[in-house]
Formats: C-alpha cells, sequence, structure tokens
C-alpha cells in the first residue's frame, strides 16, 4: 500500500500537539477504581465500572462523535456512516490493585518515558489511543469509506458478559481486533479455566488463611493465623526458613505473611506465588500437623510448577506453549475467630429476644415483598413451615416423616 507521506506527516504532527492531553484523558479514566463487582442497581458490574464508561462516552462526546451507552455492561464511540463497520474491543474494568504498589496505581505516573498505573496497559490506555486514532483521522478529515466503531466492555477481567450481552443485543461489526495484547497481531489467546478445589475443613488451631486477589493473577500475598503456637516457636521452627516471611502476634494467634511477585495467568515465567511460599513454609517446617499440613502439601504439590503438572494436566502445542496452573486465590472461610464471642452472646439470649428476632423476620419479609403482598406472604409462610420441622420445646417431633436427620430442623447455614 503506498503512503501518503504528507498524510503520515499530519498524523505525526496532530500525535505531537495532543500528547499530552492524551496522557491527562488516560489518567481521568485510570483515577476510577473500575473493579468489577457485584451488580448495583442499573450498573450490572457496579458503581466503578459504570463510572468509569459515563467518563469515556463523555469523552466521545466533547470530540464529536456519535456515542450508545449499552445498559452499562459496555459503550459504543462512533466514528463515519459506512454501510461497513471496523470494530476496535477494549475494556475498562481492571482487577484489584492489590498491595506494596510503589506509586499510586489509580493514578498516572510518568516516569522513564513509560505511565505507570493501574490499567495503563490494560486496557485504558488502548482505549484512549484508539479513541484519539479516531479523533486523529476525523479531525484531519481523513476519507472513511468505513464506519468505526469503538466498543469499550465493564467486565473483560471476570469473564466478558460485556461482551455477551452486546452480541446477543448489537449488531456485530464487519471486522473487529482487540488492543489488548502484544504487539503487533495476535490473532488467538490461551483459553481459561477457573475451578474450585475445595478440601476438608481446617481445624482450630488455624484461625485464618488466605491469599491472592484475583483467579487470574499470580498471587502477590498470604497469610496464615496459628491459634495454639507463641511467636517464639513459630520463629523458633521457620529458623533460617523465614526469608522475607513477616511474623506478627495479635489478639487471634500469630500471623505469619508471605509476599510473591505478581504476573497475569497465562505468563507466570519470573513470578513468584505468595500462596506456594507461605504453605510450602508451613509444611518444611512442621509448623502444621495431621489433616491441616496434609492440605497445605497439596497446595504445595499443585503450585510447585506452574505448568500443570501437579494436577496432571500438563500438556503443551507449538501456537500456545504449555498449559498454566497458578493457583491464584486461597481461602479457608471459618467461624474460628468470631465462634467463641459469638457463642457468649448466644448463651445470653432469652424469649424476649427470640420474639424480636422472630418480628425482625417478619419485618424483612414485609420490606423485601414491595408491592406484591401474595409473594410475600408465601415466601413467610415457607419459611415458617421450614422452622416447624424438627423437635419442639417440649421434644416432641414434627413433620419428620419417620427420618431422624429430620429431628434437628433444616439448617439455614451449611455445614
Amino acid at each position: 500500500m503506498k503512503v501518503d507521506n504528507e498524510l503520515k506527516q499530519s498524523i505525526i504532527d496532530w500525535i505531537d500537539v495532543h500528547k499530552e492531553q492524551m496522557i491527562r484523558d488516560i489518567n481521568t479514566l485510570v483515577s476510577i477504581e473500575s473493579v468489577s463487582t457485584k451488580s448495583e442497581g442499573e450498573h450490572p458490574f457496579g458503581e466503578g465500572p459504570a463510572r468509569v464508561l459515563d467518563a469515556a462516552l463523555e469523552m466521545g462526546k466533547d470530540y464529536g462523535f456519535r456515542t450508545q451507552n449499552h445498559q452499562y455492561y459496555a459503550g459504543s464511540i462512533l466514528m463515519g456512516n459506512g454501510q461497513r463497520e471496523l470494530g476496535i474491543l477494549t475494556h475498562l474494568d481492571v482487577v484489584p490493585a492489590g498491595p506494596d504498589w510503589e506509586y499510586e496505581p489509580f493514578h498516572c505516573t510518568l516516569k522513564d518515558g513509560k505511565l505507570i498505573g493501574r490499567g495503563v496497559a490494560d486496557d485504558k490506555g488502548p482505549a484512549v489511543a484508539a479513541l484519539y486514532a479516531m479523533r486523529c483521522l476525523y479531525e484531519l478529515a481523513v476519507p472513511m469509506v468505513h464506519s468505526v466503531r469503538l466498543i469499550m466492555g465493564c467486565s473483560e477481567e471476570t469473564g466478558s458478559a460485556d461482551m455477551a450481552y452486546y452480541v446477543k443485543h448489537c449488531k456485530i461489526p464487519d471486522f473487529s481486533f482487540v488492543p489488548d495484547a502484544e504487539f503487533p497481531v495476535c490473532n488467538g489467546e490461551k483459553g481459561i479455566l477457573s475451578a474450585d478445589l475445595v478440601g476438608p475443613q481446617l481445624s482450630d488451631k488455624i484461625g485464618e488463611l488466605s491469599g491472592g486477589e484475583v483467579s487470574n493473577a499470580v498471587a502477590a500475598h498470604a497469610k496464615i493465623t496459628l491459634k495454639s503456637q507463641s511467636i517464639d516457636q513459630v520463629l523458633q521452627k521457620l529458623g533460617d526458613n523465614k526469608g522475607d516471611l513477616v511474623v506478627s502476634e495479635g489478639p487471634y494467634g500469630v500471623t505469619v505473611s508471605a509476599k510473591g511477585i505478581p504476573s497475569h495467568a497465562a505468563f507466570p515465567e519470573g513470578s513468584v506465588n505468595a500462596i506456594y511460599k507461605l504453605c510450602k513454609a508451613m509444611v518444611d517446617c512442621d509448623l502444621l500437623e495431621g489433616e491441616d499440613r496434609d492440605a497445605l502439601a497439596f497446595v504445595v504439590k499443585v503450585l510447585e510448577t506452574t505448568d500443570g503438572a501437579g494436577l496432571a494436566i500438563k500438556s503443551r502445542d507449538d501456537i500456545s506453549g504449555e498449559t498454566t496452573c497458578i493457583g491464584g486465590l486461597l481461602s479457608a472461610i471459618a467461624l474460628l475467630l468470631i465462634a467463641p464471642p459469638l457463642a457468649k452472646v448466644s448463651l445470653l439470649f432469652s424469649s424476649s429476644e427470640y420474639f424480636l428476632i422472630a418480628i425482625f423476620g417478619l419485618t424483612l419479609i414485609a420490606s423485601l415483598a414491595g408491592k406484591s403482598v401474595v409473594k410475600g406472604l408465601m415466601a413467610g409462610a415457607l419459611g415458617l413451615m421450614a422452622g416447624l420441622i424438627g423437635l419442639s420445646p417440649d421434644a416432641y417431633a414434627r413433620f419428620t416423616f419417620g427420618l431422624p436427620v429430620l429431628l434437628g430442623g433444616i439448617s439455614l447455614v451449611p455445614a
């Protein structure tokens, strides 16, 4: 293709003039913490993604383009009126910033010719760059044969429900590309499988066990609280293996914290998984025993390599390379920290408190029922019926149908 040198120089000059403004616009979007979360009213992915989408669409309007808000699942900025359409797919949501940032994550910092901030590269910076490419062609009055649609999603980091909604409700562009990969062109990506590996409940010797921020990133931090050992015992067992682990004492026990080097799940080379680091220290230094030790030893086996060998899923092909398995999240959900004070409070309950709880439940039914009284009454009736199953206060079996398992009633809290 023959390049118009005069047009090329005009584009270079335009970029030089608008460079600082483009950086300010990137900063406007980066400064909004747009982590995709649960639905809030009309915002399917929470307030953050909705705010950043509003800001991006406002930019598009300011630069003379038509805009569309697709029910806050995504938004479009349009240029031209051609019959065929070029799509540029970007996203404005980000993963949580996590700890240990040297610079403010939700602010653009220019250092050594590079911008630093959450979303600068993935994918707010590319979204603004695409917008400025459209603006450049528009302001230089470059003739366009086809129209251009900049699509900005709001949940790429949490499953791409934004694009599923767009495909279902909007016309798909004739041709699209995604500025969210290595330059110049990537025509495919690894698939991703997020699986929950659930083990037995840990003993009451562990007060807390957690690590990671999201499932598609190598964990940057992890911690465990040991309730049955003193800080001196923990330090003595760790010995030379303590390294940069942080050991502290609190009201619920001794907490051991680990820091890692995070990276994207698709490219874990050079990363350090804080979950693996912590669990290996616990296992190697005999800080746990029995099933607790077995559970963390399994985690160590799975995360010892990042190719999936620990789960017997290691594979590779010439195009995609090796399977990557990173174990991005770890948690032990327990009532161990709050059970003792909760038990003390519950023992103080009398018939008056139980009566107030019942009134509170009926109030909730009335408030949640809204305009549908029938639905509220049905929900209340089902709740009362479930509550009648089991032994009565005078030890009379109610609605158990001869099944011993129902004598204890229907638990509303899963074991």
